[in-house]
């Protein structure tokens, strides 16, 4: 086992050392063509000559600013341009330049290929959005007289449970004037729910006037309203009920019955 690991490790060195010949044999290439660019040969590569050359090397863009900074922070011999050894730092630092930017392309890119999907995403919403408005039935808006009083005939239901609610809490002599009204809330007691459920269906047809589903949904919410009030106000529990009328006391509507009680 030790001597398996052993020859691992050999074998990495020997690759490390490999890959490091080569690296400088790739080095000591572009040193000689860049001492190679200009009139005439050189035996170090001066700044002008690192311009041109990292254009055609590394397909990078230095301004001669940026020429003579490199061979300045990279020259350890003070004389203005890059030896061998020196030149290899400067590749170095040139190649991981060049790697970063190449890394910011793909970043912007990227970005870039997002915001063109996010965009394209939304165009396409946008346009099924469209396309089911467009396959949609337009909304009636019909307001003739019909459909005014189909509007207003929608508030019944409400007016209905109204009724139950203040007959339920009417004293005994003021209930003779809600008598034949409270009969006829009594009468529609058990239709009420049918009634409910067909301004619901009614209330969600496009054929049907927007006047009048308007009006509908409002008086389902009122009715609901006025049922819940009437089971809470009017319940045995909350003492709503009114007692059983006495002698000559108009007619009580009883909630959940059928009938009401008459004078004695």
């Amino acid at each position: 086992m030790q001597d398996r690991a052993a020859q691992a490790r050999r074998e990495a060195a020997s690759m490390e050392r490999d890959l490091a010949r080569e690296r400088a044999a790739e080095v000591r290439r572009l040193f000689q063509r860049f001492c190679r660019i200009g009139p005439a040969p050189s035996a170090v590569v001066f700044p002008s000559q690192l311009l041109i050359g990292a254009r055609e090397a590394f397909d990078l863009e230095l301004t001669p600013q940026q020429a003579e900074h490199v061979v300045r922070h990279h020259d350890r011999r003070g004389g203005g341009a890059l030896a061998l050894q020196d030149f290899a730092a400067a590749c170095a630092s040139l190649e991981a330049h060049v790697e970063s930017l190449r890394r910011e392309d793909r970043e912007r890119a990227l970005c870039v290929e997002r915001a063109r999907r996010r965009v394209a995403t939304k165009q396409d919403e946008a346009t099924r959005r469209a396309q089911l408005l467009a396959s949609m039935p337009q909304p009636n808006m019909d307001t003739s007289a019909l459909s005014r009083a189909g509007a207003a005939a929608a508030y019944l239901l409400p007016l209905l449970d109204a009724l139950r609610l203040l007959a339920c809490h009417s004293p005994a002599g003021e209930g003779r004037e809600l008598g034949p009204l409270c009969q006829l809330a009594e009468a529609m007691f058990f239709a009420q729910p049918l009634a409910w459920i067909a301004m619901m269906w009614y209330a969600n047809r496009w054929s049907v006037p927007h006047l009048i589903r308007f009006n509908l949904n409002q008086a389902i919410i009122l009715d609901m309203l006025a049922s819940i009030a009437l089971v809470v106000l009017c319940s045995p529990l909350a003492g709503g009920l009114p007692p059983t009328a006495a002698s000559g006391a108009a007619p009580a509507l009883l909630l959940g019955g059928a009938a009401l009680s008459s004078a004695a």
